[in-house]
């Protein structure tokens, strides 16, 4: 493989969102092992690059209403999601290049008769989750649109993932209805940290609870405020602590006065191993299971909604799930050290054995390209 071509929908540096740490490892990943890469971009995207990385070339997506008005005639029964980008084209691609599609919205980018050179980043089942969400919303109206979308995108899972080369997602269980061949897991917008199988136990009366990310993400500014809740009901019985850019924004925020803030750290690590317990109450986007894996990574117990551990098949011996706030008392009586230390251990063991250091794996797409 000579060349690694990524078509991406947002610039990847610096990487602030899941996406974009994704393609910001991948590029790095292929510049240590000396393959030149060039990344497609829309317009508004492109016009983001100032020359750096200058090792990375970047390209323009070309917008092109005639390519978009055609496909909108070809596939009527497209996604929203993916005639809304339609219209843009790349062109003149090197079929010996690996070609890599961080999202189903680009599709469309390259001909359907292209796509067995394609490898595509479907990270999450669409459809299941608008599914999911319709249940929480209050509007009949609203309910309906969720569901016909949800009908599309799981029509076209099963028209299209299957006429890709490989398909990379954040569970086997996303899409295994649709009989894949060629389906990878990795860990979407994860940085995973060295792993460490010893818990240090602190001399604490009250256990510390911790919540950490960039809290610009929508998902974590959510979960934080989340967070907060459960601070507010339980924050004589333990101590909670919230860092991660971003968090300084909730200094002055009178519902996060029984939350320690700690704002951007130095070294997100040292703040992880001084946490005993990572209450993981995010809930959408395609990073849901990252902080449950950057805490198992160092041995940190996770408690969470049933999102926190989706994807992460053959780990429930590792759960400690809630379903709404209210939960979280009884959960945490009924944890002690002994079982933290264990925790700790099988967390450890259970991401060494399953998941990858490097977040998108380009041994992986470096096999593809070898299966020609």
């Amino acid at each position: 493989m000579h060349e690694l071509i990524i078509i991406a929908q947002r610039f990847p540096f610096p990487p602030r969102h899941g996406d974009q740490l994704a393609v910001s490892k991948l590029i790095k990943a292929a510049l240590t092992k000396k393959i030149d890469v060039t990344v497609w971009l829309p317009h508004r995207e492109y016009k983001k690059w100032n020359g750096k990385p200058s090792r990375v070339k970047f390209k323009k997506l070309i917008f092109n209403p005639l390519h978009m008005i055609f496909n909108l005639l070809k596939h009527p029964f497209d996604p929203l999601q993916i005639k809304l980008f339609s219209g843009y084209q790349v062109k003149n691609l090197d079929h010996s290049s690996i070609i890599y599609i961080h999202s189903i919205r680009l599709s469309r980018v390259v001909s359907s008769s292209f796509l067995e050179k394609v490898n595509l980043g479907a990270q999450i089942n669409h459809s299941k989750e608008l599914l999911e969400i319709s249940r929480d919303t209050h509007s009949s109206f609203k309910r309906l649109i969720y569901h016909f979308e949800a009908y599309l995108i799981k029509n076209w899972y099963r028209k299209h993932l299957c006429l890709f080369r490989s398909v990379f997602s954040v569970s086997r269980n996303e899409f295994q209805e649709y009989g894949i061949e060629n389906l990878h897991v990795y860990s979407h917008g994860a940085n995973l940290p060295i792993l460490k199988d010893t818990k240090v136990m602190h001399d604490n009366e009250k256990y510390i609870i911790g919540f950490w990310g960039n809290m610009d993400f929508t998902p974590n500014y959510h979960a934080a405020l989340k967070f907060s809740k459960a601070a507010q009901k339980f924050g004589s019985i333990f101590n909670f602590t919230l860092f991660g850019r971003g968090s300084s924004k909730f200094l002055k925020d009178q519902s996060f006065s029984k939350v320690k803030i700690l704002g951007e750290v130095e070294s997100i690590l040292e703040e992880i191993d001084s946490i005993d317990i990572l209450l993981n109450l995010v809930d959408s986007g395609a990073g849901f299971q990252n902080k449950t894996l950057e805490a198992w990574c160092r041995g940190v117990l996770v408690i969470g909604f049933p999102s926190a551990f989706r994807g992460l098949e053959g780990s429930e011996h590792l759960h400690y799930v809630i379903k709404n706030i209210d939960e979280l008392e009884n959960m945490l009586i009924s944890i002690d050290k002994d079982k933290m230390m264990t925790n700790a251990k099988n967390s450890v063991i259970w991401v060494a054995k399953n998941r990858d250091a490097d977040l998108l794996n380009i041994e992986k797409l470096e096999i593809m390209e070898k299966k020609r």
